[in-house]
């Protein structure tokens, strides 16, 4: 298979390494970029893009290798795992091992690290032969042999020449739900869900996906629910599916679409860094927050008093009372 694209489509089983590279006609936007055009800044965009900054090199190895091991053994597709038999990176042959699987493209993973993403995964399908959604069918339907495609690529482009990509962690057959598989170090009970969407961008990236469906395949469009598996990486391996609702994806497109107009801007200027700004040129007077500003005067407050009580003349007993006389 050939490591670039020339017309929109749906591509399994792509190779991941070529789809980070982005293999579009022309540089592409993804929903992280377009999460980093709105959170940061087009600069930031310019330096973490692989057809804009020369000096781009892919950082999949830097992350955790639980989740990448996890989406490959769930998915049954993605990254390629390279297991060591070594019960850490310390030593000299561990290291070597750690730096061939980098150079070869592969996810270095130890082995207790494999086991766990697999008691993972049978945890997370156990969990989802008890569930149903909405309309009281289960969920794992969705997930049985055969039932879908892990890890496949979309790509589109729009009026004006403008490019975009999406790898889709999960789509089943019917293509009525889109799954997007998550890993966390921290809770997925569902009060944490809510932060979570916020600080990772759950409804940016889901808009992109609703984006590229629908410039693809008009017949669902309206009609796919988007939806989020939250796995916790520590036993006993406790997860949350949430189905993203139509606020949620409004607010989605919307910062989607603030952040296409400012990646369109910044490329129809050019390629070079002089034309992806950063924070500004003007000083900042930056506000303290209201939160701050109303602890600081209940504390203000309780000094002044404090200190009234402070001033006052400490009262000795007489004499005569302390001597008990």
């Amino acid at each position: 298979m050939s490591d670039r694209i020339t017309a929109p489509g749906f591509y399994p089983d792509f190779p991941v390494k070529a789809y980070h590279a982005d293999p579009a006609p022309t540089p592409s936007l993804t929903a992280s970029l377009a999460q980093m055009m709105f959170d940061k800044s087009p600069r930031h965009v310019w330096a973490n893009h692989p057809r804009l900054n020369p000096r781009w090199e892919p950082s999949e190895h830097k992350k955790f290798a639980m989740g990448n091991a996890f989406h490959a053994i769930l998915l049954k597709a993605g990254k390629e795992l390279a297991v060591a038999p070594f019960a850490n990176w310390t030593t000299k042959d561990a290291k070597a091992f750690r730096d061939a699987a980098i150079a070869a493209g592969k996810v270095p993973i130890l082995e207790e690290q494999n086991e766990r993403a697999r008691e993972m995964t049978e945890a997370c399908l156990d969990y989802l032969a008890s569930m149903k959604d909405d309309d009281d069918k289960p969920l794992i339907a969705d997930w049985q042999q055969g039932a879908g495609t892990g890890e496949l690529m979309i790509a589109w482009s729009e009026k004006g020449g403008y490019w975009y990509r999406r790898l889709i962690d999960w789509m089943p057959k019917h293509g009525r739900v889109v799954w997007d598989v998550k890993t966390t170090e921290a809770s997925a009970a569902p009060h944490a869900v809510s932060d979570k969407l916020v600080k990772e961008g759950w409804c940016m990236a889901a808009a992109m996906t609703e984006r590229g469906l629908n410039s693809l395949d008009r017949n669902l469009a309206g009609r796919r629910r988007y939806r989020y598996l939250c796995q916790e990486t520590d036993y006993p391996y406790v997860l949350t599916v949430s189905d993203l609702t139509e606020a949620d994806m409004t607010i989605g497109r919307k910062m989607l679409a603030m952040a296409d107009d400012r990646w369109r801007e910044c490329l129809d200027a050019g390629p070079g860094l002089e034309h992806w700004p950063g924070y500004g040129d003007s000083i900042l007077r930056p506000e303290i927050p209201a939160w701050v500003e109303t602890r600081f005067l209940g504390r203000e407050i309780d000094h002044e008093e404090s200190r009234k009580v402070r001033a006052q003349p400490m009262k000795v007993p007489a004499a005569d009372h302390i001597m008990g006389g």
